[in-house]
């Protein structure tokens, strides 16, 4: 509330919030189709210092020898370790009938930072959404691992356990536990693990050196020793879900798998369009679970945001709606006037190829370091009676290899699909009674500002990328581009699909039984 705000009695609700324009500033968190994790969203509420006599608010109060300060001075000094707790921003209207906690929305963000207050008196606390906890400096998968060899090993040496000495818990704490470690640029694969007494040293059996296709080499007493993260055929979904919840530290009740029933919206997902979606491959060194996510999503065809009103991580397949969306029409729903419609050229794409089949696990995403892409050109639109232009996108699927690089393959066709003609995106406001419509939703929009040749309705089917509370509780302007899913699978005359080696197969690099 502000201090200026007739707020309700007997909720217990302290008046701070600075009565200026746009306050609270939202930042609306943005889908990125296509691209794996879009701009999170945030907000910024600038609030008023004052002073307070604690009650209500500390429950310590009674037993302090003074009470003399500001609220958010004292604030600031009793809670030093804010970061990261749950921050839940309400707007509305109270009506002069009756307060009620339903009129408002609610949306959860986690405190980022409490800045001030300043000699004027100003406070401004910054919460941010709950995919910033994969942000390259907070998380990573595997976790850097301070193990080191006890003994020297040369590239000829073919030992049955290797032993490792470390201080931390990142190696695996029960016997027998199969995995791989990375020494400089060999992997090594084993297949127990034995723990040693006391619990600062592992050793390491039924090995395999140069596993994943790298090659033995000569390591040293003392060199690091990572531990790798494998996903041995998980569905891309269960990926995810383990790399949220063990190494981005996401609360399990904030990401909607029940893995049964009733099912809970990323079961949804999986079931109708990921059931077949499996990864299977290494990671041999620290990465940020963004990054993770994002090669995961670019190459899986998928979209993940956090929806800061129903407070849970959602993910979407970029794929055509199970049910008939609904549609919106400048007469019935959108604000007159609001409407805009943009071309936007630089996501046209007619010529996509998808690497898979990473030969050196231990080096970079380049396509010498694949042995298959799989490539589709839409020849039609690369012609002189069309676009007269390529349009060329690559993604390395790192996370597949060639025992399931059909599923990486059918990425390229539905890019292809999506994206063949140059996407259009649309910018509009509607009142609140159309609130349900929010992030990742497939629309209809009807206007006199997308015709056909004839000069009727063109109507396109839209999905919403971000929503922006204009007016708290009365209108909302809504972003989103087209996703004109022709149900052209792979039955394009003049589509060409061709899966081929980057390189001639080499003898002396053949994938390890790791």
């Amino acid at each position: 509330c502000s201090q200026m705000e007739g707020f309700p009695k007997g909720y217990g609700y302290v008046p701070c919030i600075a009565g200026k324009p746009n306050n609270p500033e939202f930042t609306s968190t943005r889908i990125n189709p296509g691209e794996g994790l879009g701009p999170r969203g945030q907000v910024r509420v600038h609030m008023r210092e004052f002073s307070w006599p604690d009650r209500d608010c500390d429950p310590y109060w009674s037993t302090r020898t003074t009470t003399n300060g500001t609220y958010w001075g004292r604030f600031k000094a009793r809670n030093p370790y804010y970061s990261g707790r749950i921050m839940r921003v309400k707007t509305g209207f109270i009506d002069p009938a009756g307060y009620s906690e339903n009129d408002f929305r609610t949306r959860t963000y986690f405190i980022h930072d409490i800045s001030g207050p300043n000699i004027s008196g100003d406070i401004v606390v910054t919460g941010k959404d709950l995919l910033t906890n994969t942000d390259p400096k907070k998380t990573e998968c595997p976790i850097t691992a301070n193990g080191v060899l006890t003994s020297t090993i040369t590239v000829l040496d073919s030992p049955n356990q290797l032993t490792v000495t470390h201080n931390d818990d990142v190696y695996p704490t029960s016997s027998p536990s199969a995995g791989a470690v990375r020494i400089g640029d060999e992997i090594i694969s084993f297949t127990g693990v034995t723990i040693n007494s006391p619990q600062t040293t592992y050793t390491l059996t039924g090995l395999t050196r140069g596993a994943w296709n790298t090659d033995a080499d000569d390591h040293t007493a003392g060199d690091t020793v990572q531990i790798c993260y494998l996903m041995n055929g998980r569905i891309v979904v269960d990926v995810l879900y383990d790399l949220l919840t063990n190494y981005a530290g996401i609360d399990s009740a904030y990401i909607d798998y029940t893995q049964g029933s009733p099912e809970g919206q990323w079961d949804e997902e999986k079931r109708i369009w990921f059931t077949g979606y499996t990864l299977n491959n290494i990671i041999s060194e620290p990465e940020s679970i963004h990054d993770i996510i994002k090669n995961i999503c670019q190459s899986t065809n998928m979209e993940m945001w956090w929806d800061d009103v129903n407070q849970t991580v959602k993910i979407k397949a970029n794929m055509p709606p199970t049910v008939q969306p609904s549609t919106y029409t400048m007469n019935d729903h959108i604000i007159e006037g609001s409407l805009k419609i943009k071309d936007i050229p630089k996501k046209r794409v007619s010529d996509v190829r998808v690497y898979y089949d990473k030969i050196d696990h231990t080096g970079d995403d380049q396509p010498a370091n694949y042995n298959i892409v799989d490539v589709d050109i839409d020849t039609d639109a690369e012609s002189a009676d069309e676009y007269n232009e390529k349009a060329k996108k690559q993604i390395f699927a790192r996370y597949f290899d060639a025992t399931n690089g059909g599923q990486a393959a059918g990425t390229g066709g539905r890019i292809l699909n999506r994206y063949r003609n140059i996407p259009r995106e649309y910018e509009w406001e509607m009142d609140a009674r159309d609130e349900e419509l929010t992030v990742g939703d497939l629309c209809f929009v009807e206007s006199l500002c997308d015709q056909n040749p004839t000069g009727g309705y063109l109507g396109a089917q839209i999905q919403i990328l971000e929503v922006k509370e204009v007016t708290p509780g009365h209108r909302y302007r809504y972003k989103g581009l087209t996703a004109e899913f022709t149900g052209r699978y792979g039955n394009i005359l003049s589509l060409i699909h061709i899966s081929e080696p980057t390189r001639p197969p080499s003898t002396s690099r053949m994938p390890s039984s790791a």
